[in-house]
């Protein structure tokens, strides 16, 4: 299958669903709703952001390591999920580098997901990520972070980071009832340290503190598309309706830092890059989880290294919402989670 025609029934199908849904106006208003970043399929060593246009001829084939990352909101409110498969035979065993890859990303996701709770500092989660990493014997992308997200917010001011790292202090601070994070764990077989590589940039998102009025007609106008269809939130290129005015728009926007580039990243050739992301609430009693879908594939992995510290082995048993009182001799109300 071709990665750009995914891309597209990805998006289609997205919108498909948000028509269904929010369609009565609230208070007179039309209820906005939309995809909040487009789909993007990822392969082997390319870590983010793939999202080709329409000439692009790549396929997926046997073997290989697909990210799928995607994300819509209604009324502002952002949901993004990601998610790995290994494309091989139904129930094939997976062995390997790539075996390895695939099931410690949902190891260590798993971890975050369970260590997330009111009251816990950042840097508690971040200990507790780098330990399972010893352990498991594997390397996270070190630049891949967990944000806060609020209305039409999609990197909030509090994130949490998988690696710390000296150079570049992160501020601690208590995770709060009622925050929503998009968790985002990315696992290599490599070093971690991922550069830009040489693939097209197709997504963008306007920089809505910056204001310069730009000197070409097709500037202004491609300017002009972007703050009426995708004033907030991250868009793709081929969502714009005049491309001549994007050719010559987008470099003199990016020049005075109107918009925001999405490049794609990459690890070392013939290295796999996995990943899974899950949006969440953080209540009182527990995690609400709002994204994610269960990955079979770990079953069929073939690893070597696994968690042996009995703190970390804990929250990996635990569950992901507290179980709330029993009432009236029925069982529990536990809300089941998708993992």
């Amino acid at each position: 299958a071709k990665i750009v025609e995914l891309c597209n029934y990805g998006e289609k199908v997205m919108k498909e669903e948000l028509d269904k849904v929010y369609v009565k106006k609230e208070k007179g208003n039309k209820v906005e709703k939309g995809i909040c970043f487009p789909v993007t399929i990822n392969v082997n060593e390319i870590c983010n952001n793939f999202s080709p246009c329409g000439d692009n001829d790549d396929t997926l084939k046997n073997g290989d390591v697909v990210k799928i990352c995607l994300g819509c909101h209604i009324d502002g409110h952002i949901s993004m999920v990601g998610h790995t498969l290994y494309i091989c035979n139904e129930n094939e065993i997976i062995e390997g580098p790539k075996a390895e890859v695939l099931k410690n990303a949902h190891i260590l996701s798993q971890l975050f997901l369970k260590s997330l709770k009111v009251g816990i500092n950042a840097s508690d989660i971040t200990k507790n990520i780098q330990k399972a990493c010893e352990e498991l014997k594997c390397n996270v992308i070190s630049n891949c972070v967990t944000y806060q997200i609020k209305k039409y917010i999609l990197e909030g001011s509090k994130y949490i980071v998988l690696k710390e790292n000296p150079e570049n202090k992160v501020e601690d601070f208590q995770v709060e009832p009622d925050d929503i994070y998009i968790i985002d764990v990315m696992v290599t077989t490599g070093d971690g340290k991922i550069k830009e590589s040489d693939h097209k940039t197709t997504i963008y998102k306007r920089e809505v503190q910056k204001n310069y009025h730009l000197k070409t007609n097709l500037g202004r106008s491609f300017i002009s598309e972007i703050n009426k269809k995708f004033p907030v939130l991250p868009f793709h290129v081929k969502h714009i309706e005049d491309q001549r005015a994007a050719l010559i728009g987008i470099p003199e926007a990016l020049r005075h830092d109107l918009i925001k580039p999405y490049n794609v990243y990459t690890e070392k050739k013939k290295e796999y890059v996995s990943q899974f992301k899950y949006t969440v609430m953080v209540k009182e009693d527990g995690i609400k989880q709002l994204t994610g879908v269960k990955c079979s594939q770990v079953n069929n992995c073939k690893t070597v290294n696994e968690i042996q510290d009995e703190s970390l082995k804990n929250i990996l048993n635990s569950s992901v919402t507290a179980k709330k009182k029993k009432s009236k001799g029925k069982g529990s109300d536990e809300v089941p989670q998708n993992s």
